[in-house]
């Protein structure tokens, strides 16, 4: 069993460092619970020399030592196990703490590649098991190694020629153990991947139970997981394989030489006339070896598996592609046609080109246009044009390729990209709220002022939420908002921006598929909010864009036409032919 200086250190540093103290209880704790192991052989030499034959020992002094013995055993034992719980729970909690940390901190690229039910595994079950088994098989290695070092020393003191027979096993179980143990590692990863490609198949059918069974996909769904499901078996079994079979071997090996050991122990204790309390002592404490060598060769298995679950959470820290949280090095100076560290939402885009990794054509090729401070301007053009990967590009969800984007004459790379995001409100089409109260939803990190809450809830026609007492911190709005309405969960994004007062606001397609009503409701909500602030849509309704400050066609990842909705009717071609089919 081969364990990397790296992992050691990672595991110390969550199980270890922290509560060093409470590993050194513990295991003083065990070291007094093992040292009472050899007592009990230790007992019967003198019980069985002077108890049965001479009557020379007091009657009380034999249930009074045995009682003694077994409450010392329990009670530092109990200890013990309090002490590695408080070690497990407290390092599985540091350690998801900044599992999730790294989470929010992770590159969008990166996020948007791994499925949440790969995600929850890492975080929650694969830190518990890996957690749970490494230091329990820790601490049984301790316990036995301890136990194994007590009794070897009382069968040293009765008798050192027999000792050194039981030693030869050793070499035997360690090469047992490091054959195994290497083909258990390699399984334990394969069956890791299989567990995750198995949680998708379900997060997808979660996710699609509509389409799929609209579409009567279940048959290829459930033959899809029929061939997951028997991989991961056919993965598990071939790691019990090798895991149950450390046990029986390491098990036939100390039977095989225990009985060379009593063979040689009953003609040696023939010729030199020994006791009947030393055979029996030395023969019991012989006996009492098997356990720690039989959970001796059991910890491979779950230190193995520990390893590598732990060896997971050690990369997602480690390796994850993270946003960059300060302003970059070596970047120009402010735009000089803008005025820098102004707080009105100006926009620029310069020669900026972007291409999605995987693709050979560029989405975004050399984009530039301007929005000045308190414009409304839209996107449109069809689908798949670059329109969102332009509203993408401005809090930094994505990074660019080549080119320049400014905030406020400024340059993006150059804000810390929070503080960049501080100044951008977004609402899209899409909407996910939290399993949390409408203030919680709409406040989100600032502090809740419920009167200004209760103010834009009721300028969007949200008083029924007021009068059902939704926003109350007890009641929550359900999984994926489902105790609310469409509509609702549209008007409670936008009382989420419009509370932000952000210098720019984002509309992705934010009423395209709203009743006539509410579009109206968000429309006048907009137009008392949006004095003085910048926005962006994008929209597939040109109708919606007619009054707004410029129009942006793009085609084909470029700006090929920009004005007002008269100019655009009556210099762009490409544009009035959308109109009048719009």
């Amino acid at each position: 069993m081969k364990i990397k200086l790296s992992s050691a250190r990672f595991v110390y540093s969550y199980f270890a460092k922290k509560d060093f103290n409470v590993w050194l209880l513990v295991i003083l704790a065990t070291t007094i619970s093992a040292i009472t192991e050899p007592l009990i052989p230790a007992l019967l030499k003198p019980l069985l020399d002077n108890g049965f034959k001479n009557n020379e020992i007091d009657l009380w002094k034999i249930p009074a030592s045995i009682i003694l013995i077994f409450f010392t055993r329990g009670l530092f034992g109990y200890l013990a196990q309090i002490g590695l719980t408080r070690i497990v729970t407290k390092g599985m909690h540091h350690l998801r703490l900044d599992m999730f940390s790294v989470y929010q901190k992770l590159s969008f690229k990166d996020a948007s590649e791994i499925p949440s039910s790969t995600l929850i595994n890492k975080i929650v079950l694969d830190v518990q098991n890996g957690a749970t088994q490494l230091v329990g098989a820790v601490m049984s290695l301790i316990r036995s190694s301890l136990t194994l070092v007590f009794l070897l020393c009382f069968l040293l003191f009765m008798n050192w020629k027999l000792t050194l027979l039981i030693l030869c096993i050793f070499p035997f179980v360690g090469y047992s153990m490091k054959k195994l143990s290497s083909q258990l590692h390699k399984s334990i990863k394969d069956s890791q991947k299989a567990t995750d490609e198995l949680s998708y198949v379900i997060e997808e059918n979660v996710l699609a139970i509509k389409e799929i069974r609209l579409y009567e996909a279940q048959k290829l769904q459930n033959q899809k997981f029929e061939v997951l499901s028997k991989r991961l078996d056919k993965l598990a079994l071939k790691a019990t394989f090798a895991g149950a079979a450390m046990t029986p071997v390491t098990q036939l090996l100390a039977a095989i030489s225990l009985s060379i050991v009593i063979t040689y122990a009953i003609v040696d204790s023939a010729a030199n006339s020994g006791t009947v309390g030393d055979f029996v002592a030395f023969i019991t404490a012989m006996l009492m070896i098997i356990t720690p060598l039989r959970q001796l060769s059991e910890v491979a298995n779950p230190i193995t598996r520990g390893i590598a679950l732990l060896n997971e959470s050690k990369a997602f820290i480690e390796t994850s592609s993270l946003e960059p949280s300060k302003k970059s090095p070596n970047i120009p100076h402010h735009h000089d046609n803008l005025r820098p560290n102004s707080s009105n939402g100006e926009i620029l885009f310069e020669n900026v080109s972007f291409t999605y990794p995987g693709n050979q054509n560029p989405t975004l090729n050399f984009v530039s246009f301007e929005i000045k401070s308190g414009e409304h301007a839209a996107f449109i053009g069809s689908s798949g044009s670059g329109k969102t990967t332009i509203i993408n590009l401005i809090p930094r969800f994505i990074e660019r390729d080549q080119g320049h984007i400014y905030i406020d004459g400024i340059l993006i790379d150059e804000y810390d990209i929070q503080q960049l995001r501080n100044k951008i409100s977004l609402v899209s089409q899409n909407i996910i709220l939290l399993n949390a109260s409408v203030y919680d939803n709409i406040c989100m990190s600032e502090e809740i002022d419920k009167d200004r809450v209760d103010q834009i809830l009721t300028q969007l026609k949200l008083d029924d939420l007021i009068e059902k007492n939704y926003k109350r911190s007890s009641i929550n709005l359900g999984h994926n908002s489902s105790l609310i309405s469409g509509g609702q969960r549209q008007r409670i994004a936008l009382a989420r921006a419009i509370y932000r007062d952000s210098p720019i606001l984002i509309l992705d397609e934010a009423t395209s598929s709203l009743d006539p009503e509410t579009d109206e409701i968000i429309r006048l909500a907009l137009s008392s909010y949006s004095h003085g602030k910048t926005i962006v849509s994008i929209s597939h309704k040109l109708t919606t864009v007619m009054d707004v400050n410029k129009i942006f066609l793009i085609e084909n990842g470029a700006v090929v036409d920009s004005g007002t909705h008269h100019e655009l009717m009556t210099n762009s071609p490409r544009y009035k032919y959308m109109f009048d089919k719009n």
